[in-house]
Parts: structure tokens; C-alpha cells; sequence
């Protein structure tokens, strides 16, 4: 409130000024000038709140920042992934009298889904030769992109993605004809694929979600990074849909224009379970955004939680990995003050012992 009672003051002052120093004639040229400052102002201040918001983990709310913020807490969320099933194709003589037979399906051809206008890709490196009338076929839905970069002599090269929508395990990477190979550490892997190796990271830069860390890399050689781009849930498919093609292609490379009456495409199985990867509610969990006294997350969580019972120093917590409950709990013998006297830890009076007994019986994951 004060910001907007400064900043309307400013303008109500700067305007006067105008209005007593500004010929007649010059200020509607000025006053548009103004105006137009202003406006830019205005834009800025937009900018920069909605910068400082999303860059909160208790105010942000584009999924971008929040999958930026659980990145930058060591969380690594998972990418969307596409929907795909099989497609078949039912060709009618009609096509091959107009175009001859055999025709081709180039290898990634594309087919739009007209119930929700997406593109879905066909699933081969391959050509397929079409001579007969039914064909199934696999599709994925979404799009390709190669992204081309130059190499440097740096020991780790790190390039941004800045596109949001890329597909899980999707990104290959190759070089000067050579194939890189996806690796979670470079520490690990020492030698593997002649140190041609990359590591996919989430960045806490919600403008560039996406890093990847490129080993093996020569100054000025090109580096094509391919990745699928993917609706996700959205590319899922509850009922019978059609679809369309243009890239069906003669023996001589042209275009075969299909319609309704020589070609049908629809799809038979599968198109349910695309997904847009890490939920927002696993994310905000990621980043404490929900930490509450008894909402309790990790190791260290528990660690700290118990520790404010009494002065007991904890050594070590097992948490097992299937129930995500705790499982031993293991204390060190120190001697503590108990009603003014020093005593031994077998002699902890039993609220303490039974503050603990509820907290190992009520302390889960939730």
C-alpha cells in the first residue's frame, strides 16, 4: 500500500510539473511520452514481483519455479512423459489406382489427431512400404527438435534447454558422428564410452529448466542435442479418434494427399499413460513448502524432530526404504541432568522414554 501511495504521489507530482512547465502546444507530445514511461515502469514492477515470487518456495506457483526450486534442493523431478499406442491405417484401393503402388511411410512421419489437434509421431527409423490395405502401426505423441550448439575444450561443457516441455529420457546427444551416453555420474563412470558422456540435471533457473553437462566435448566441433517435446496427460486418448498424414510419399518423393474415402487412421490400444511427470503437491514437498512440527520428510527430519524431546544424543536413525518408517534408533550412553543430579541414560525417567515410544509409533511419512 505504501509503494502504490509513493507511486501515485510521484505521478501526480511529475504531472503538475508538466501541466506549469510545458507549452500548450508541446504537451500532448510530452504527456504521451510520459504516459508511455509509466507504462514501462509499470511493466517492469510487474516483472520483478512476479521474478521475486516465483524465485519464493512459499509464494511460487508456476510448476517451472517449483520444479526449479526442488532442483536447487537436491530433489530431481521427473519430466512429462508422452502417450503413445497403436494407430492402424486402412488404405483404399483408390489411393494406389491415383499414386501406384507401393507407396511409403518416412521414418517419424507425422499424424494430427483431429479430436485435440496434436501431433503424434511414427515410432521407427525405418521406412515402411505400403502395398497392402491394413497396417498397424506404433505412434508417440509429441514432436522432435534438435538443437544445435558449439563444442569448447572445457573438461564439462554445460549447455540449457530452455524448452519446459521436454519428454523423459528422451535427449540424445551426438558429436562429429559420435554418440554420447547418458550417465547419472561422471565420478562413476570413468572411461565408459570413451569419456563421451552426459548428465541431465534440473536448473534453478525456471528460464532454463533444463542443464546438461557434456564430457568429452572438442572446441568448435558441432553438438546436436535431439529431444522429444510432449503435451503429456493431455496427449492420452479416451475414445476412438481419427487421424491425418501428409507425409505419405511415392517411389519418387511426392506427396500423397489422402482423404476420407481412400485412407482411414484411427487408434486401436493404448494412448493412457501420458503423464505430466512430478505432480506439484510432490514437489512442494520437495522443497519443505508443507513443512509442518509433525510433517516429516527425510532422515535428517526425523533426526531433528526427536532431538528436541530431551537431551538423549541420537546417533544414527534407519529408515526403512520400503515402509518409510523408522526402524531402529540408535542412542549414545551420555549422562544427562535429571531433577538437578547427574545420572546415567539407563536411569532416564520414563516420560522420556515414553515421549519416544510415541514418537516411533506415530512418526511416519505422510
Amino acid at each position: 500500500m505504501a509503494n502504490d501511495f509513493f507511486q501515485s504521489n510521484v505521478k501526480q507530482r511529475f504531472q503538475s510539473y508538466l501541466s506549469s512547465k510545458v507549452p500548450q502546444k508541446l504537451t500532448s507530445v510530452l504527456w504521451q511520452l510520459f504516459n508511455g514511461t509509466i507504462a514501462i515502469l509499470d511493466y517492469l514492477d510487474t516483472k520483478i514481483n512476479f521474478y521475486i515470487r516465483e524465485r519464493n518456495l512459499l509464494t511460487a506457483t508456476q510448476k517451472t519455479s517449483l520444479r526449479a526450486l526442488a532442483a536447487s534442493n537436491g530433489f530431481e523431478p521427473s519430466l512429462k512423459v508422452p502417450a503413445q499406442g497403436v494407430i492402424k491405417l486402412e488404405i483404399n484401393q483408390q489411393l494406389y489406382s491415383s499414386y501406384g503402388s507401393p507407396l511409403f511411410l518416412p521414418p517419424y512421419s507425422v499424424f494430427t489427431c483431429k479430436e485435440n489437434n496434436l501431433e503424434y509421431y511414427f515410432n521407427s527409423d525405418k521406412v515402411l512400404k505400403l502395398s497392402g490395405y491394413v497396417y498397424e502401426i506404433p505412434v508417440v505423441e509429441g514432436q522432435l527438435k534438435t538443437d544445435v550448439f558449439n563444442g569448447t575444450a572445457d573438461y564439462i561443457q554445460k549447455i540449457y534447454i530452455k524448452e519446459t516441455n521436454v519428454s523423459e529420457n528422451s535427449i540424445v546427444v551426438t558429436s562429429n558422428g559420435q554418440q554420447f551416453v547418458q550417465v547419472k555420474s561422471f565420478y562413476d563412470n570413468e572411461g565408459l564410452n570413451d569419456n563421451l558422456q552426459f548428465v541431465v540435471k534440473h536448473s534453478n533457473d525456471s528460464q532454463n529448466p533444463i542443464i546438461i553437462y557434456l564430457k568429452g566435448t572438442e572446441e568448435n566441433k558441432k553438438i546436436d542435442i535431439t529431444y522429444r517435446l510432449s503435451f503429456g496427460e493431455l496427449g492420452n486418448l479416451e475414445s476412438k479418434c481419427t487421424f491425418q498424414t501428409e507425409d505419405i510419399i511415392t517411389a519418387n518423393s511426392t506427396a500423397v494427399e489422402t482423404k476420407e474415402e481412400n485412407f482411414k487412421c484411427y487408434n486401436i490400444s493404448g494412448f493412457s499413460y501420458g503423464s505430466n511427470g512430478t505432480d506439484e503437491n510432490a514437489l512442494r514437498a520437495a522443497i519443505g513448502y508443507n513443512h509442518g512440527s509433525a510433517l516429516l520428510f527425510d532422515n535428517t527430519s526425523y533426526r531433528n524432530f526427536l532431538s528436541k524431546f530431551s537431551s538423549l544424543l541420537i546417533q544414527d536413525v534407519k529408515v526403512d526404504e520400503t515402509e518409510r518408517s523408522i526402524n531402529n534408533i540408535y542412542l549414545s550412553k551420555k549422562q544427562v541432568l535429571v531433577d538437578g543430579t547427574i545420572t546415567d541414560i539407563a536411569l532416564i525417567p520414563d516420560f522420556v522414554v515414553d515421549e519416544y515410544k510415541r514418537v516411533i509409533q506415530n512418526g511416519k511419512y505422510l
